[in-house]
């Protein structure tokens, strides 16, 4: 098979061309790939730290109630008893104010 001049220089111009084009989508998918991967990475650490400070923020709110609940009691002893002391009141007055810090 005898190919004219014009042949001669389309057929291996247009190879390259494939060639080059190929490889060009090949490295191409591989930059996507590893962008994707990267971006999915980064979202769920800053998704897993956040709800880790969420869930830390909970518990330091929860141990703040409970401790608040367990001295509540002295206050439920005053609002009981009619007669009480000016240490039962001084007592209180230290816990609310306990509690009042505790909260900020």
């Amino acid at each position: 098979m005898k190919l004219n001049l014009t042949m001669r220089f389309l057929v291996p111009t247009l190879a390259v061309i494939v060639f080059g084009m190929s490889v060009a989508a090949y490295l191409s998918l591989q930059q996507s790939e590893d962008a994707v991967r990267s971006a999915m990475t980064q979202q769920s650490e800053q998704l897993a730290n956040g709800l880790q400070k969420q869930m830390s923020a909970w518990l330091v709110d929860i141990q703040k109630d409970l401790h608040s609940m367990s001295r509540n009691i002295l206050l439920q002893k005053l609002e009981r008893d009619s007669g009480y002391t000016v240490n039962e009141v001084k007592e209180a007055n230290s816990w609310l104010a306990k509690t009042a810090n505790e909260y900020g």
